[in-house]
């Protein structure tokens, strides 16, 4: 019976929810069931992968250019840009001196917030970072 009335809406040419946490609190409605939560991914990003290895040479080398960070990290440019600018706006990182060049873009970074080892996560839509080293999430202020 619940399956017919999902497909009575179908055919009805009502609008079914686009995205998914509608279209699954719409089944779950439909089929008296709640919708299994998402687990959120808190383990720790191996030492060893890309983030994990920017997060490293920021540690050690405290002030830094996006340069020096992917040359000790063996990742590309735009990549660490991309991480400094999310950890900027949660409050990690700060712009100490801001350069552009011809040949591109030799910005300085201090590193404010040294709370552990392993790479602060950024989450899938970058509203927030999710710390592993504390164990909590820290949104952003932009």
């Amino acid at each position: 019976m619940r399956a017919r009335q999902l497909l009575a809406v179908f055919q009805a040419g009502e609008r079914l929810p686009q995205n998914h946490q509608d279209m699954a609190q719409l089944l779950a409605e439909v089929f008296g069931r709640k919708p299994k939560p998402q687990p959120l991914n808190n383990q720790p990003l191996p030492l060893a992968s890309a983030r994990g290895k920017m997060w490293t040479s920021m540690r050690i080398q405290r002030d830094f250019t996006a340069q020096s960070v992917a040359a000790a990290s063996e990742t590309e440019v735009q990549a660490v840009r991309k991480y400094i600018k999310a950890l900027i706006a949660a409050g990690y990182v700060r712009l100490e001196r801001q350069t552009s060049f011809e040949v591109g873009d030799h910005s300085a970074y201090s590193l404010l917030r040294n709370t552990g080892p392993y790479a602060p996560r950024v989450r899938s839509r970058g509203c927030a970072i999710y710390d592993v080293n504390l164990n909590q999430e820290v949104t952003r202020d932009d």
